[in-house]
């Protein structure tokens, strides 16, 4: 078998390995996308916001969380991911983001 063979016969297979674990990867990489926002999100103004109390990110104010929902969704890749709302949680004292 001549080397070019032997690439050829190891793309065949890489190919295989791609298409049989299809799902798993797309769900990896809707998991990816999913982490990196949740990172640039508290990397965010990280100085105005703590997460304690009810568990989830927590905005001083309203116009805090306004600018933060703007950056986050300008880089959002999945428009079903947008952030579309800010609410006041009773539980922390604090205004949180949601995407529903």
């Amino acid at each position: 078998m001549s080397h070019a063979d032997a690439l050829e016969n190891e793309l065949k297979n890489i190919n295989a390995l791609i298409e049989k674990h299809k799902d798993k990867i797309k769900s990896l990489q809707r998991r990816e996308q999913e982490l990196k926002l949740k990172i640039q999100e508290v990397k965010i103004h990280n100085t105005s916001r703590h997460i304690r109390g009810c568990g989830k990110i927590m905005y001083g104010s309203e116009h805090q969380a306004k600018i933060a929902m703007r950056q986050i969704n300008s880089q959002l890749i999945d428009e079903n991911k947008k952030l579309i709302r800010i609410y006041f949680c009773s539980e922390c004292n604090a205004h949180h983001l949601t995407s529903k």
